[in-house]
């Protein structure tokens, strides 16, 4: 496969201490013509589940050959495997530590555990894997090298709990699986299945058993302040709250369980 030239980056460092400059800075001084976009740097700290969310969502919108680097890493320094993985026509490189758990189901064409030190940045910080080892090995797959010449072959990639989706004629339950900036819940119930369930039926969503709001177009179909369910940007069913933040709203956390049912 081609590479794109373009490589992502996915973090929990946030902006302010320099980090994802200077992992910015290393895929430079190794491919100076790499196109480098941040995908995101405010992951919750730790948040392996939210980061796999991301990763999954956002990456299927680049160009084919794109090399993405996902760092969420409790475990840096440790015997963790590092992971560069091709599946979907892209090259994703993170931690075996769940990040990658999406690309099982896109289907994965082969993954190596990063090992050719050749490739790493000298000395390697035990704390800073993403800039020693990943970016440098990622602006080198977007020069064209192979995955066989970084590493050697994976034969599994770690997996995270899925989240648990139950539908039946009744009512669909669902998981909240990612809390975006503005506190807005997105489930894992896709478009697809909610609009088949519906079959034009008005729909009512449940928390805690309580009934909480209504299936709406927009955020701005209720008032000011008022609790809506509608399909967002990532092709799901979440929850906001007009002008407001649901996950206050509602207390709710990642995980939570919701429950759609025929009005």
């Amino acid at each position: 496969m081609k590479p794109s030239g373009i490589i992502s980056l996915l973090t929990d460092f946030g902006n302010r201490d320099g980090y994802v400059a200077a992992m910015k800075a290393v895929i430079l001084g190794v491919n100076p013509h790499a196109r480098v976009i941040d995908i995101s740097h405010e992951v919750e700290p730790q948040s392996i589940k939210a980061g796999a969310f991301l990763l999954f969502s956002q990456s299927r919108f680049f160009p084919a050959g794109t090399v993405h680097v996902a760092v969420i890493d409790p475990g840096v320094g440790t015997n963790r495997r590092l992971l560069a993985v091709q599946a979907a026509e892209q090259f994703y490189l993170a931690p075996d530590n769940g990040l990658l758990d999406f690309c099982i189901e896109a289907g994965i064409t082969q993954a190596v555990e990063i090992t050719n030190e050749s490739f790493w940045r000298q000395p390697v910080s035990m704390t800073f894997h993403g800039r020693d080892i990943l970016a440098p090995v990622a602006a080198h797959l977007s020069l064209g090298k192979s995955l066989v010449e970084i590493g050697k072959n994976a034969e599994f990639v770690r997996r995270i709990p899925a989240a648990k989706l139950n539908l039946s004629a009744r009512e669909i339950v669902g998981q909240v699986v990612y809390i975006d900036r503005f506190g807005n819940l997105i489930t894992n119930i896709l478009s697809q299945v909610l609009r088949e369930f519906a079959g034009g039926d008005d729909l009512e969503i449940y928390f805690d058993e309580k009934m909480s709001c209504l299936f709406r177009p927009t955020y701005a179909s209720v008032g000011v302040g008022a609790p809506v369910a509608v399909i967002g940007g990532f092709d799901r069913l979440e929850i906001g709250v007009n002008q407001g933040n649901a996950a206050t709203f509602f207390g709710s956390r990642i995980g939570h369980a919701i429950k759609v049912c025929k009005k």
